[in-house]
This record gives structure tokens, sequence and C-alpha cells, in this order.
């Protein structure tokens, strides 16, 4: 990939000429398609480096394009409310754009971070810094991402939401990381940062995610404790921390802050 790069625009709306023209004024290439065929025949023939993905009236193009051998980032965009847009991101899109809510000018920097986030993701497979019992990224993996959504962070005066988990039964981490991974969306992170605790970095609207997370993690856990072969049930404490580039704090202050929270919190 080179530093200028390849947008394919699968959206047919009126607002797509608009957009095309800011990603090109950003120096960005930009190509079209109309429709979900084209879009999978351009991906065929390769040298795409980041789609964006109209929803509007193709239900299943996300899991389509998912499903495709390319692997780039996706960012879908779509009109407000629609069903397929509030579950893009835990579909596996990179980023999500709700048509009127974003300007245009903006929209260029939102699919370079989709571009650099996914490269990152590649980068930790690639590196397999990973934790071995649970599949997860380690304390080692999980740092350049962290820092990296940090560094954006200050750059757009956002903030970013970190949520942490802690086993009280350090037997249960497999079983809790398979718990994590049903609960949180796709294109969050989660990571095993430590024997005893999971840490997830919520993407995209973070803020509003972090309460559907904790929720489903709740629901997961409950799950879990339900099953008629447990003989225990799964102890979990569970706290959330979040970076703001108006104060912000080194990743460790803030690992260290979380699990001082998380001895001071409530048990799931």
């Amino acid at each position: 990939m080179s530093d200028q790069p390849t947008v394919l625009v699968a959206d047919a709306h009126e607002s797509a000429d608009r957009i095309a023209e800011e990603i090109t004024r950003d120096g960005m290439t930009v190509e079209r398609v109309d429709g979900l065929e084209a879009c999978l025949r351009r991906l065929d023939a390769g040298g795409i480096d980041v789609l964006l993905l109209a929803l509007d009236g193709e239900p299943d193009a996300l899991t389509a394009v998912r499903g495709h051998p390319s692997d780039l980032p996706v960012v879908t965009i779509a009109e407000p409310g629609a069903q397929q847009a509030e579950t893009a991101m835990h579909a596996g899109a990179e980023d999500r754009i709700t048509r009127g809510e974003l300007p245009d000018s903006m929209v260029p920097r939102l699919l370079r971070h989709a571009v650099e986030r996914h490269h990152l993701r590649r980068e930790l497979r690639a590196l397999e810094i990973v934790d071995e019992a649970t599949g997860l990224p380690n304390l080692r993996g999980f740092a350049p991402i962290a820092e990296h959504h940090m560094r954006m962070a200050d750059r757009m005066g956002a903030q970013v939401v970190f949520v942490f988990v802690r086993v009280s039964d350090a037997a249960d981490v497999v079983e809790v990381a398979g718990v994590l991974r049903r609960a949180v969306r796709d294109a969050d992170v989660p990571a095993h940062v430590a024997p005893d605790t999971f840490c997830v970095l919520l993407t995209g609207n973070a803020r509003g995610a972090e309460a559907a997370v904790l929720s489903r993690l709740i629901e997961a856990i409950a799950v879990t404790n339900a099953r008629p072969d447990r003989e225990t049930s799964l102890s979990l404490d569970v706290g959330s921390s979040l970076y703001d580039p108006q104060h912000p704090l080194p990743l460790e202050d803030m690992l260290t802050e979380a699990s001082r929270r998380m001895s001071e919190g409530s048990k799931t």
C-alpha cells in the first residue's frame, strides 16, 4: 500500500459524488462501483486499500464483503436508523458513517484511520504477539494498538474507552476469553494483558458502546453460569477507564488505575 490509499466507493447515493470529491481532494485515489456484484468483482482484481460500502438496499452486503478473500478495512455508510448500520461494527466493519451526521470533509480522515487500524491488526497477527492460552493479544501486542488509538484521540480531541475484566480464578481465563469474544463487537480489541486481567479497547463510538458491551458481557456470563455442567460460577471484577486527551495518562498508568477501581468496584 502506498502513502495514498486507493478507496473503492460502492455507493449510488447522491451524496457519494461529494464524498468522492473530498477523498480525491485529500490526495487518495477513488474508484466507483454500483452494486454488490460489481464491488466483489473489483475486489477480485486487487489493488484496493479500503472500501466505503453503502448498506442501503443491500442487507447482506457487509457479510458478502467480509467473506471475500481480500483482507481490507470496510467502512459502512447508511441512512439514520438503518438496522444494518447499527450492527455493522459487530459484523466486522472497521468503522461506520451515518448519512448526514458526519461532514463530507471528515470522511477522508475517517478512511485513513480505518486503514491505519487495519494495518496495525495485520502487523499484530504477523508478529504473533498473542497469548498462547487464550489466542488474544498479550500486553506487548495490545500496547501499540492502544497507543495508536490514544494518539488519534489526541489529534481529534476524542476520548477512548477501555473496559477491564479481572478473573477471580486464574483457571477460568480460557473460558472468560471466549465469553469476551461473544460480548464485544468485531471491531473492538480484546486482550489478555495480565495473568488475571483482560482489557477491551472500544472503537468507533466508544462512549456509547460501553454500556452495550457491558450488558452483553453480563448476559454472556449469565448464560455460561447457567450451563448444567458447571460446578462453580464465573466471578469477575469489571471496570472501565477513559482516556481523555485533555488529561492524558500513559497506558501503564491507566492499567494501574483500572486495577485499583476494580478492587473497589462490584463483581459480575
